[in-house]
C-alpha cells in the first residue's frame, strides 16, 4: 500500500516541476516494479538458507550443552 502512495504522489510531484520527465518515468515504471519483484525473491531465498543454518547451529549447541552436563554428572574431576 505505502509504495503505491509513494508512487503516486512521486509522479504527482514530477509532473508538477518537469512534466517530460515525469512521462518517461512512467514508462519505466514496470521495469522498476519487476526489479523489486526479483529482488524480494532473492532475500526471501536467503533467508531461507540462513534459517536453515541457525538452526543446525542450534542443534550443535544443545547437543554440546546436553554432553557437558552428562560428563559433569559421572562426577568427573
Amino acid at each position: 500500500m505505502i509504495i503505491i502512495v509513494n508512487i503516486i504522489s512521486s509522479m504527482a510531484i514530477a509532473f508538477y516541476f518537469e512534466w517530460r520527465t515525469a512521462l518517461s518515468t512512467i514508462g519505466l515504471i514496470p521495469l522498476i516494479l519487476l526489479s523489486q519483484i526479483i529482488h524480494m525473491g532473492v532475500a526471501y531465498g536467503f533467508t531461507g538458507t540462513k534459517n536453515k543454518i541457525f538452526d543446525e547451529s542450534a542443534q550443535i549447541l544443545n547437543e554440546s550443552v546436553i554432553n557437558i552436563k552428562t560428563v559433569l554428572s559421572l562426577g568427573s574431576t
